[in-house]
């Protein structure tokens, strides 16, 4: 086959409506204490909820690529 040419093939599934309502995006959670969890953090910008992120070493930040542009 020709590695140069390639096909897309597209199905339509059949999916059942979700027909429950949920009060939130947590399912199932419990609120946690204010240094519980010491290495997410909580990445703003002007004050408003960016991205979480992961300390893995005293001054770097995993996160998403989406977060920043570039």
């Amino acid at each position: 086959p020709d590695n140069r040419e390639q096909s897309l093939h597209i199905s339509r599934l059949s999916v059942a409506q979700n027909q429950t309502q949920p009060r939130s995006r947590i399912v199932g959670g419990s609120p946690a204490s204010p240094g519980s969890w010491p290495w997410l953090v909580n990445l703003q910008l002007d004050g408003v909820l960016m991205c979480g992120g992961v300390l893995v070493d005293s001054s770097w930040v995993v996160t998403a690529a989406h977060c920043f542009a570039g």
